[in-house]
């Protein structure tokens, strides 16, 4: 069995400092076109990933809105409208309210009047502050949508040390998406389905009890080059997922994907 590099002061998945349970948490923002990119999904998410999930997306500040009634057919989890200080849950889905400000803070949300004084950047908000609370627990996706709202929230989860997706050109409006691609916001590029199936993995693998399960049915990259078990530990401190555990298939097809995406002939010059 693969030693697991030493920890120091290093957080475990999932887990804040006091040892209390952190589970991950998934930012969506989208615009025009969005709700066809995020039921698409969740049709494909299952709905025991361990993550909470939130959705933003631009809407009219003076209209109610049916989106978490449209989006709770798409999935079996628990789809809320966001209200004030309401403690976030794995396994459920959170809608922006229209007209609102939402930002998260020691685990609850916090609502504000949105002001029509100024070009508000709904989804970036939100996203920091996420970044903010939950560091490399993050996990940002823009999807469909006008315009760069999302782009610099992005970068924030990157930076935090979180994962960040960008919808491919299955967007049917490509600004948001394109922007957050072209200033490097991005680690992955994927459809809406590909999406669902790399966080579903990212699910399970971040639990340790079902890596161990995992490990006896399948085979994983003991063995593999030493090259690729250096790339495992920087990529074990970064996110706290021990990739080890993932099977051998999975990873050459990661690897593919993102030699693809910067046309890299010698994979140790991929970004």
């Amino acid at each position: 069995m693969r030693k697991k590099p030493d920890t120091g002061k290093r957080k475990s998945p999932g887990r804040s400092r006091k040892g209390k349970s952190v589970f991950p948490v998934v930012a969506i923002g989208a615009s025009a076109g969005g709700l066809e990119a995020v039921s698409q999904f969740l049709r494909h998410l299952p709905s025991d990933t361990g993550m909470a999930y939130f959705y933003i997306q631009h809407l009219s500040r003076d209209h109610p809105s049916s989106l978490g009634l449209l989006l709770s057919r798409s999935t079996k989890m628990k789809v809320l409208e966001a209200d004030d200080r309401l403690k976030v849950k794995p396994d459920h889905l959170y809608v922006c309210t229209p007209g609102k400000e939402m930002t998260v803070v020691n685990g609850s949300i916090r609502l504000r009047p949105r002001r029509a004084d100024k070009l508000y950047y709904l989804i970036d908000e939100f996203f920091t502050s996420l970044a903010a609370s939950y560091g490399k627990n993050t996990i940002g996706i823009v999807l469909s949508g006008n315009a760069s709202d999302g782009t610099r929230g992005l970068m924030k989860i990157r930076k935090a040390g979180g994962l960040t997706f960008a919808q491919d050109n299955s967007a049917k409006y490509e600004s948001m998406p394109r922007s957050a691609i072209n200033n490097g916001a991005a680690i992955m590029v994927l459809s809406p389905k590909e999406m669902a199936r790399e966080l579903a993995a990212y699910g399970k693998n971040a639990s340790p009890s079902a890596a161990r399960r995992r490990q006896k049915k399948e085979t994983t990259v003991a063995g593999d080059p030493e090259g690729l078990k250096s790339i495992f530990e920087i990529l074990y401190k970064r996110t706290g997922v021990d990739f080890s555990n993932y099977k051998i298939s999975t990873i050459r097809r990661r690897l593919s994907y993102r030699n693809a995406s910067f046309r890299c002939k010698n994979p140790e010059k991929i970004p």
